[in-house]
């Protein structure tokens, strides 16, 4: 994917797919992402890019970087609306949280797909540090998306879901074509 095409929109990226579109923002709610990329993390912090960790509890035997922002996380129903937390169980559902808790009126999600292929479940391949992913965890990541399509339509946020041809396990918004990205 061509990530220049979506330039001069404000972005929130999860993990790795962040770092790779150099998204205005990042976040992870994945502790073995930020165990693993936390100096990555400070160094886009350093660049001026936002940066959060919705980690709970707090990482032990961790200093927590200041100039990293700490979020309050738990798994939850729907979105926070709390300033400070987010919900979730992947760091994507965060990020969509986070445009919400910003005032967003119109998100635009680009890959979520929740489709487990052979090789890995990133566009990018897995983390080295994973263990194997499967199937059933993507697809109950996707099912929570639905408890969040409601209370984003009661407060007037649009959200579509922009997909490739093999669709989306995330069947709570709209899709749209890929190519569509832009327009």
């Amino acid at each position: 994917f061509d990530f220049s095409t979506i330039r001069g929109y404000p972005s929130v990226g999860a993990n790795d797919a962040g770092m790779l579109a150099d998204t205005d923002v990042l976040i992870t709610i994945d502790k073995n992402y930020f165990r693993h990329r936390c100096e990555d993390m400070q160094r886009r912090a350093l660049s001026g890019k936002r940066v959060y960790a919705g980690l709970s509890p707090a990482p032990v035997n961790q200093v927590f970087p200041p100039e990293i922002t700490y979020l309050k996380h738990d798994r939850g129903e729907g979105v926070s609306e709390s300033r400070g937390k987010v919900h979730g169980l992947n760091s994507g559902y965060a990020a969509m949280n986070l445009a919400f808790l910003a005032g967003a009126t119109e998100i635009r999600l680009l890959g979520f797909d929740f489709n487990f292929k052979a090789g890995g479940s990133h566009f990018y391949g897995d983390y080295p540090w994973h263990r194997q992913s499967n199937d059933r965890q993507i697809r109950k990541w996707a099912v929570q998306f639905e408890r969040a399509a409601a209370q984003m339509q009661q407060h007037g946020v649009q959200v579509l879901n922009f997909v490739g041809p093999q669709g989306s396990s995330v069947e709570s918004f709209p899709t749209v074509p890929l190519e569509e990205i832009a327009a």
